[in-house]
């Protein structure tokens, strides 16, 4: 999506694409200041739903749920259109318990777009997280239909099959998911929490090592792996597993290179938030590591 190309700081579109800019150097607070002056000084047409948008995001992660909901809801009244206002008012509706209006949502969303796959994605979500399980699946699937190559689509499919106790199905689907995207450390970490819980701890194992080899600063695997050693009284393996979970023997700069992609890859506001407070838990042991060397 463009950005504005004036530099007139008296002008709304100006502020806007400051604040763009200052979202892609991972500054927060300047964003939603810059996007404040943007909406107060007035948009052209072109941009005001988007910097309502973007607004209603960082108010969102900041925890302003109110505001979050008023600037979405503004944003959808300015662009009827634009879609992606509609799936993130759904969320934080969804975040904040109310289920019922943030399916509506979805709803009004899908007349307006049937054949967006992120719609049918993040309501998929919705009824995971509300226990509809069945109906999860019918999304997921509707949306690998539209865009088979979302690979979280793919996973939260399996994930939900083994919840509704359809195994067989689950191991088929993450071995599709494996064999489209191998180099996704995700895929393989699922695979393997899937592969643990039903007993068979020697190929969970290995889908965990997989994992840390593909993403060497997800602490994930590395818990998991824990787990399942735990479990088998390796007791000691385990604990030198947690230890590398946390950050990955020390490796603070290298993380955050990856928490910070996964701010740029977060597709709900739930997701952002927490890429974020691991960005900013990051970059706070970086400066005590270098302010307390070890051995000082």
């Amino acid at each position: 999506m463009d950005i504005p190309s004036s530099t007139d700081t008296v002008n709304g579109d100006a502020h806007y694409a400051k604040a763009r800019r200052a979202l892609a150097e991972k500054k927060y607070e300047e964003a939603f200041q810059d996007c404040q002056k943007a909406i107060v000084l007035g948009c052209s047409e072109k941009y005001v739903a988007l910097a309502l948008n973007l607004k209603g995001t960082l108010a969102f992660l900041k925890g302003d749920a109110n505001t979050a909901l008023t600037c979405l809801h503004q944003s959808i009244q300015s662009d009827p259109t634009y879609i992606q206002s509609y799936i993130k008012r759904a969320s934080i509706l969804m975040e904040l318990g109310d289920t019922e209006d943030a399916l509506q949502v979805f709803e009004n969303a899908i007349e307006l777009s049937p054949m967006d796959p992120d719609i049918y994605y993040h309501r998929g979500q919705v009824y995971y997280i509300s226990g509809d399980y069945k109906q999860a699946i019918l999304d997921y699937e509707k949306s690998l239909m539209l865009n088979p190559s979302f690979v979280y689509a793919y996973i939260q499919l399996a994930v939900t099959q083994y919840k509704l106790g359809m195994v067989s199905n689950a191991i088929q689907t993450f071995e599709q998911t494996i064999k489209i995207f191998p180099q996704s450390s995700d895929a393989y970490n699922y695979y393997g929490e899937v592969l643990a819980d039903k007993g068979d701890s020697i190929r969970a194992t290995d889908m965990f090592n997989k994992a840390m080899s593909l993403n060497p600063n997800h602490p994930l695997p590395y818990i998991n792996k824990a787990m399942v050693k735990y479990q088998s009284y390796q007791i000691e393996e385990a604990i030198n597993l947690c230890k590398s979970a946390l950050e990955d023997q020390d490796k603070y700069t290298e993380a955050l290179k990856y928490y910070e992609k996964a701010i740029d890859l977060a597709r709900t506001e739930k997701e952002l938030r927490i890429a974020i407070s691991f960005v900013e838990a990051t970059r706070m042991q970086i400066r005590f590591t270098n302010k307390y060397p070890k051995g000082e």
